[in-house]
């Protein structure tokens, strides 16, 4: 073996291992940064997930490298190139995650982050069949191993997402760029030459030019790089099946006869044309139902994986081809069959959103909680596009509506969030519960209010939800939503309506000030919501945020029905303000006869005051009928005097004579 190629190759595996603690840290931090609950969060940390397990599996292979008794020159081969292809994904995507700052965040590219992680994820599990093949210490055995269907399976997979990652464009889109959306048969579509090609399935074709579009500095660099692999690759894997290529177009234009020649001619009835497709993949996607029934009636293998990488019955299912479907799943196709990562092909087939597909293969019992690699629910991935026909088909066929995505959201607040109505409505009918919480610990109904979304909020509270929910400061959302300036009037009343008549407590304070529900009514002088608050139970008895009681308030603006109100329903007639004041004095300062009299009625006290009693004040103001309601002796009139003479009097002609001087304490006692 020679030793200075295991040095290389371990000092490639330092630098990998390297770049991907360097990504993985900086995602993490960049996570901190943004909170669990922006849109980003989910797709950056299943990146920076694998990021971290590729870290530790590149450790592997290097302890792998340094103690191994034999390496075969064809492994060596191998590990040559993979390091090397894994070195350059790894400094680009690198250089790329530095970009990402919390003010461009919004700018990124979802689809370079899904690209990237399967290819790092892709990366990971070759590197850990290379750990076991390191371990050999036979380079026959070896190279048979590298031959296995399981290794064949694991280098294909690294050609499909090192292809998507060269495809997708930069981390950060341009301003106006439109957003990518690549499909599943990306890679079946591009003519670039891969850079890895399992046994029988390389071409002899020539690359052709790449996709149009402008590309990033990354797709040129992945180009380049893919283009010297074909070349270094190019002698090391055996040529496809020389009728694979006119199999499938016999297949593709649906020609059964043409295709019963070629099989009679021994062509492969499996094989593989350029693009990695094989004719009963042709057939399907062709939707050739004569040309599919043929091949599976002649034995074509049902399981196997194209250039797609579905098998043909989800590849089928996904295409919309439903009697594809049920023909192969009567030839014994399962419906919950797993890639060589452990995830379902169900999953892949669930993202096309083909309704009809996923339905055929759901009642054939596919799983509907099944998960992708990340461990996010298919039922998630439903919830989170806002399909709600998707959703509602995996509920009916038993998908867990307690379910969880990766950030940790419930599925009903990952609705709410998106304020989806018809999301929200589907999984409370399949007993969501209507209390949970988002990220940021708010109750569902607390974030609704706080997001003036009042029709999401009946929703949740007519199914339960909290109406005593507090907000992360430890206000009640009643509070939150008499202080909240940008609903209307109206709109504060009917929210306020919509939370007492499912139970909020109108007699609450806020967690700060201590202020009073009815106080914030009271200071937004809206008289039917202080009603409202009165009639489920607010006590009149709290003080104003200025210290006021709010009986002396209301009086003290003007606001005689408030006063009414709160009279009638329990306020204390005799309390007295911190500078004396009660409110009959109040009212006699006012001369306001109807409060007077309805003060009375309730016991207000004209013996009672601070500088001046009522009993003091009222007879200053020279008001027979004020008196009287007082019960207070009315003077006797004294003589009239002339206007303007010494020690004279102003006669009243509802009372008694009045001098032109208040009472001394006056002033005091009226609050100037």
């Amino acid at each position: 073996m020679d030793a200075f190629s295991v040095v290389s190759l371990t000092a490639l595996t330092t630098t990998i291992s390297n770049r991907a603690l360097s990504s993985a840290t900086e995602l993490s931090e960049l996570l901190q940064a943004l909170g669990r609950d922006h849109f980003a969060s989910e797709t950056l940390f299943a990146l920076s997930d694998a990021l971290h397990r590729h870290q530790q599996q590149v450790a592997q292979l290097q302890a792998a490298l340094d103690g191994a008794h034999a390496i075969s020159v064809r492994f060596q081969s191998h590990l040559s190139l993979s390091l090397s292809a894994c070195d350059a994904t790894a400094a680009v995507l690198n250089k790329q995650v530095m970009r990402l700052q919390p003010d461009n965040v919004k700018l990124f590219d979802e689809g370079f982050c899904t690209a990237h992680g399967d290819a790092v994820r892709a990366y990971t599990q070759l590197f850990e069949v290379f750990v076991k093949l390191l371990s050999m210490n036979d380079k026959e055995a070896q190279d048979t191993a590298l031959d296995s269907n399981e290794s064949v399976a694991f280098f294909d997979q690294v050609h499909v997402a090192s292809n998507r990652a060269s495809e997708s464009r930069d981390i950060i889109l341009d301003a106006g760029s439109p957003m990518p959306s690549p499909t599943p048969n990306s890679t079946a579509n591009s003519n670039e030459p891969p850079p890895y090609e399992p046994a029988g399935s390389s071409s002899s074709q020539p690359a052709a030019a790449g996709p149009s579009s402008p590309a990033s500095n990354f797709a040129k660099s992945m180009s380049s790089l893919t283009s010297s692999f074909k070349a270094m690759t190019s002698n090391l894997w055996p040529k496809p099946d020389p009728l694979a290529t006119a199999f499938c177009q016999a297949a593709l234009r649906g020609d059964v006869a043409q295709m019963k020649g070629f099989l009679a001619q021994g062509g492969n009835i499996n094989g593989r044309d350029g693009d990695g497709n094989t004719p009963l993949t042709c057939a399907i996607m062709a939707d050739k139902e004569e040309a599919v029934q043929f091949l599976l009636s002649s034995g074509v293998d049902v399981s196997s994986r194209d250039g797609s990488k579905l098998p043909p019955m989800f590849l089928a299912a996904s295409a919309g081809s439903i009697d594809a479907v049920r023909l192969l799943i009567n030839k014994g196709a399962d419906v919950n069959q797993k890639s060589w990562s452990g995830q379902s092909y169900f999953t892949d087939v669930v993202s096309s959103e083909n309704i009809k597909g996923i339905q055929v293969l759901l009642e054939h019992g596919a799983n509907a909680n099944a998960t992708n690699l990340s461990g996010r629910p298919i039922i998630a991935q439903a919830v989170k596009k806002g399909n709600v026909e998707l959703a509602k088909l995996l509920l009916r066929h038993g998908a867990d509506v307690g379910s969880y995505d990766l950030s940790g959201n419930s599925l009903i607040a990952l609705a709410a969030g998106q304020l989806n109505l018809d999301m929200v409505r589907l999984l409370l009918s399949y007993g969501a519960s209507a209390n949970g919480r988002t990220l940021t610990g708010n109750s569902m109904v607390v974030d609704a209010l706080n997001k003036r979304r009042i029709d999401l909020a009946t929703l949740l509270l007519g199914h339960g939800a909290d109406a005593n929910g507090r907000d992360l400061y430890g206000s009640p959302i009643l509070i939150t939503v008499l202080r909240d300036t940008k609903l209307s009037d109206q709109e504060r009343l009917e929210t306020a309506r919509l939370l007492l008549n499912h139970g909020a407590h109108a007699n609450v304070s806020d967690s700060t000030c201590s202020v009073a529900a009815l106080s914030y009514a009271m200071e937004a002088g809206l008289s039917e919501l202080v009603q409202l608050l009165l009639q489920h139970g607010a006590a009149t008895d709290k003080k104003m945020s200025g210290g006021e009681t709010m009986l002396l308030y209301a009086m003290d603006k003007g606001r005689s029905d408030q006063a009414k109100m709160l009279i009638e329903h329990g306020a204390n007639v005799n309390a007295a303000d911190k500078k004396g004041r009660t409110p009959l004095t109040q009212a006699i300062a006012k001369v306001d006869m109807d409060l007077i009299r309805l003060l009375r009625r309730h016991g207000a006290n004209v013996n009672l005051g601070g500088f001046l009693s009522p009993a003091e004040l009222a007879p200053a103001m020279n008001n027979f009928e004020m008196l009287r309601l007082l019960g207070l002796e009315i003077p006797t009139v004294p003589p009239v005097q002339a206007r303007g003479e010494p020690g004279g009097a102003t006669v009243d002609e509802a009372g008694p004579a009045r001098s032109n001087s208040p009472p001394p304490g006056y002033d005091k006692a009226v609050g100037h």
